[in-house]
């Protein structure tokens, strides 16, 4: 199952509260614990946990991927709150804004059942894109998008980017075909700024990685670089600065992909591959 995009998006439940959920067990997402709960109408009290990635399960059912956050807050006497999330594949949903359905309470309502129909809880074929700097382990494999799927995208100044990493963008642009990042400029030109071929992972002293490829565009023959920051957050992929002269490009991407892999992440990357 494709992790992917499935981070923090919220569902409205029956009695008026919203649920707060995070598929990505990392640092960055820790703040949200698994499931949390809140009142849709102010003012809120403090958010009540209905599962942690402490506890956190995965299993396989017909129609896909159960996952299931354990160890919430205290519902009843000793009984914690539990959330069950069934995950089922829908190559038709062509947006990243799916969101999850809550179906029913269970236990004395204890127990939360959810439904979630998305792309990415489909099976699907990925080249491995890690990075081991020190004694930490980095896994980007879930930033890649594979046939069928849409690169990752960002706007600036009129111009649109299309970055994928570890593999060529899969939809149709002007790029060349082995392009990882291509520039759709605001005069309609498509430029190789970044080909696959040329990509470097590269980590730093200070636990920072960068990604770097270079390009077949030229700015007055000078060769296109493009340089990626990878940050541990959730803000995603901006232009941070572009500079025509010298030919370079310089992205900001914050995910929790980006945060050094835990033995939770190791967990899920296990649960992955069971399920395969």
């Amino acid at each position: 199952m494709a992790q992917r995009h499935l981070a923090g998006p919220s569902t409205r439940l029956t009695d008026s509260r919203y649920s707060c959920l995070c598929l990505c067990p990392s640092e960055a997402c820790s703040r949200w614990g698994g499931a949390k709960v809140s009142p849709a109408t102010p003012p809120p009290p403090s958010p009540q946990s209905w599962g942690s990635f402490v506890g956190s399960l995965c299993s396989s059912a017909n129609s896909g991927p159960v996952i299931s956050f354990t160890s919430g807050d205290v519902c009843r006497g000793t009984t914690k709150y539990k959330t069950d999330i069934y995950m089922e594949c829908d190559r038709s949903i062509t947006t990243d804004d799916s969101k999850p359905v809550f179906q029913q309470s269970m236990s004395r309502g204890c127990t939360k059942v959810l439904f979630w129909s998305s792309p990415y809880a489909c099976h699907s074929e990925r080249t491995s894109c890690t990075h081991t700097a020190g004694d930490k382990f980095f896994d980007f494999t879930p930033l890649q998008a594979n046939p069928g799927e849409k690169a990752w995208k960002t706007h600036h100044s009129g111009d649109e980017y299309y970055v994928n990493l570890c593999g060529s963008i899969p939809e149709f642009t002007g790029c060349d075909p082995e392009t990882a990042v291509c520039l759709h400029t605001s005069k309609g030109e498509w430029l190789s700024i970044g080909m696959t071929s040329t990509q470097e992972i590269i980590g730093t002293t200070d636990d920072h990685i960068q990604i770097k490829f270079s390009g077949r565009h030229k700015c007055r023959d000078v060769t296109s670089h493009v340089t990626i920051d990878m940050s541990c957050g959730l803000s995603g992929l901006t232009l941070d600065r572009n500079d025509e002269n010298l030919c370079t490009y310089e992205f900001l991407w914050s995910t929790p992909y980006a945060c050094h892999v835990e033995d939770t992440i190791q967990k899920w990357t296990k649960c992955e591959d069971q399920l395969k």
